[in-house]
C-alpha cells in the first residue's frame, strides 16, 4: 500500500506500538493550584491577593467583583493573547485557602519596575530620529489592536512589563480585568 500524500507543511501523525509516553502530572491536573501562603498585598485595583502556589511560583490573583467577570476576562485575553503572539505572564486558576478559585496571573522575575518601563517606553525605546524602534512599534500595535478587539478599557503604561537586559528585553501585556465581559451584558 503507498504512503499517503501530505499537504505541504503537515507531518505523518505520531503512531506507538506500546503505552503513551509519560504525561506529566502537572497536564493531568483536573483541579487548580492550591495556595500555599498569602504574600504581602501588592498595588492593584482589581488583585485581590498576591500568593505562593503549591508548585512554588508567586501569583497575583483576581476574582470576579459584583456582575463583573473579572477571572473569564483573564482567562478568554490572555488565550488570545497567546495565540496572536502577545507575550503575557503565565497563568493558572488557584485555589484560595478560603476555598474560592481564582484567576493567577504569574509574578514574572527580573521585570523593570513601574519608573523603569515608562522610561524605557517613553525616552530609551526611540532612536536617533526621534520615533518608535520599530520591533517595539510592532508589538504595542498588536496589544493595542487586540486591546480594541477585545474592548480592553484599562491598558495604560502601568499595564505592561518588561524583562530582560540589553537587547533582550521582552515586552509583556498584563491586566485584561476590564475588557471583553466588563460592559455585559453588550448593548
Amino acid at each position: 500500500m503507498a504512503e499517503p500524500v501530505l499537504m505541504r507543511g503537515w507531518t505523518n501523525p505520531i503512531t506507538f506500538s506500546g503505552p503513551p509516553p509519560t504525561i506529566p502530572a502537572e497536564q493531568l491536573a483536573l483541579f487548580p493550584r492550591k495556595t500555599l501562603f498569602e504574600l504581602p498585598m501588592p498595588e492593584g485595583k482589581d488583585v485581590s491577593a498576591y500568593v505562593q502556589a503549591d508548585n512554588g511560583r508567586k501569583y497575583y490573583l483576581k476574582i470576579d467583583k459584583g456582575d463583573k467577570c473579572i477571572r473569564a476576562n483573564e482567562w478568554l485575553s490572555h488565550q488570545i493573547a497567546g495565540m496572536v503572539g502577545i507575550s503575557t505572564p503565565r497563568c493558572d486558576f488557584i485555589q484560595t485557602n478560603n476555598g474560592d478559585i481564582a484567576f493567577g496571573s504569574e509574578s514574572v522575575d527580573g521585570v523593570f519596575n513601574q519608573t523603569e518601563t515608562i522610561l524605557f517606553l517613553e525616552k530609551y525605546s526611540m532612536i536617533e530620529l526621534g520615533s518608535v524602534a520599530p520591533e517595539l512599534r510592532a508589538v504595542l500595535s498588536a496589544i493595542h489592536a487586540l486591546d480594541l478587539f477585545l474592548n480592553n478599557i484599562d491598558r495604560h503604561m502601568g499595564n505592561f512589563l518588561i524583562a530582560g537586559a540589553g537587547n533582550e528585553r521582552q515586552l509583556m501585556a498584563l491586566d485584561f480585568a476590564r475588557s471583553v465581559f466588563w460592559r455585559w451584558p453588550w448593548d
